[in-house]
């Protein structure tokens, strides 16, 4: 048998294997790098789910899978990959995808209107886009 869903996700049950949403996408193996990058911290694991939580609003009306590069990213990991110091991926709530047969311009046009969060896009890797669950509406282009 399958293991039993936790009514709460904790860093100690995160089951790499298992949807963090019941009915969602996105699995732990996904936000975590296929583990290498666990949450520290509940604070860490409610971001992960929080942005779990509107991505998949966001990948529902794109009406895509959304294959994720990044996700949660521990400061000296995000150090490493050139990250801005202030990035939402060492909070847990930020997520760089993109969508076979869409560009990231593409992307970004569509999910502007009514992402709440922030919303970006990078010139040098054309396909990717950036969504974060920051609580306040920001657009960028690096």
């Amino acid at each position: 048998p399958l293991p039993e869903r936790p009514n709460r996700w904790t860093p100690n049950n995160i089951r790499l294997a298992m949807s963090i949403l019941p009915s969602g996408n996105f699995t732990w193996a996904e936000a975590t790098r296929g583990g290498t990058r666990m949450p520290p911290n509940q604070a860490t694991v409610d971001a992960m789910v929080r942005i779990a939580t509107l991505a998949q609003e966001a990948r529902d009306r794109i009406g895509r899978p959304f294959l994720i590069t990044s996700w949660y990213r521990p400061p000296e990991v995000n150090a490493r990959v050139g990250g801005a110091s202030r990035s939402r991926h060492i909070v847990g709530d930020a997520i760089d995808f993109y969508c076979n047969g869409l560009t990231g311009y593409q992307l970004y046009l569509a999910l502007d209107p009514w992402w709440t969060g922030g919303l970006g896009r990078y010139t040098r890797f054309p396909n990717l886009c950036h969504l974060d669950a920051r609580g306040t509406r920001a657009r960028w282009v690096h």
